[in-house]
């Protein structure tokens, strides 16, 4: 029994002792300044027990040893290379600005914008009123084509938008009506899921070229203007690829395009065109 408090007291006596050591070296605390500073067992050097991480807060003896100070590993004296450290304010203060600093770099390097490029192609199936080539040209038309696409996004409000160039053609009893429009849609709404996207647009279409054509009779050309709603499904599909499936309803009124003038033709060609829109759309983030 004796023997047992007796190797229980020892312990505690030398721990004391050690810990008695370190306070009177007038323990400072300290911050480690090397990626991985080596922990000695003596002030010799010979023998590395391990090392401590770059950022790491210890206390650390006053007195210089072969460049090494004294400092508490696992309640044992170990030692410490004096140039791995800062010491006291200077190394709070030194922290500090490391730690400002980082935020700062974190902050500016943060993404705040996601962009995509896109390539679609799909259908638009409309209806003409105003027509007065109903009887040869009928009022329905499915029109055909694709073009290109930009949206932007910000990822700090979720809003964006998206603006696409695009190319549709139709055809029918030797009757050709195409057109080249540019079509801006704002993000009103969105909701992202765990597996898809769903993004609502709404904005102009501004038609720069139209053209008109019957056969080898006659050609012309006009401009227009309309409006778009659009309901735009997005889905990964690995990377920085995705698909997406956008369906819209657009309303296209053409204008300037003047007939030859005969008695076989109406004066002008200026009908409206309103109908569903329904497109496969292939997207690159960058």
């Amino acid at each position: 029994m004796n023997k047992i408090f007796f190797h229980g007291f020892a312990i505690y006596f030398c721990l004391l002792l050690a810990l008695f050591s370190l306070e009177s070296q007038a323990a400072r605390w300290a911050i480690v300044s090397k990626d991985k500073a080596v922990i000695y067992s003596d002030v010799t050097k010979k023998s590395a027990i391990g090392y401590i991480s770059k950022g790491k807060k210890i206390r650390v003896g006053d007195v210089v040893k072969n460049k090494l100070l004294a400092v508490l590993i696992k309640n044992k004296i170990a030692y410490i290379e004096q140039s791995d450290i800062q010491i006291g304010e200077k190394a709070q203060a030194e922290k500090s600005l490391e730690e400002i600093s980082n935020r700062v770099i974190m902050k500016m390097n943060k993404k705040t914008e996601l962009k995509r490029l896109s390539l679609f192609y799909g259908t638009y199936y409309g209806v003409l009123a105003q027509n007065d080539f109903e009887e040869s040209f009928d009022n329905d038309l499915l029109f055909f084509g694709g073009g290109l696409r930009g949206y932007s996004t910000n990822l700090e409000n979720n809003s964006g938008y998206r603006i696409g160039l695009e190319h549709m053609v139709t055809s029918k009893n030797d009757m050709t009506l195409s057109y080249s429009a540019i079509i801006y849609g704002h993000d009103f709404l969105g909701l992202k899921t765990k597996y898809y996207d769903w993004n609502f647009y709404l904005g102009p279409v501004i038609i720069p070229f139209a053209e008109f054509a019957i056969g080898d009779d006659f050609s012309i050309t006009g401009n227009g203007l309309g409006g778009e709603i659009a309901a735009e499904m997005r889905f990964s599909i690995g990377g920085n690829l995705s698909f997406h499936i956008d369906g819209s309803y657009q309303m296209i009124r053409f204008f300037n395009m003047e007939l030859p003038s005969n008695s076989l033709y109406p004066e002008k060609f200026d009908p409206y065109i309103n109908g569903v829109k329904v497109l496969g759309v292939l997207s690159l983030a960058y």
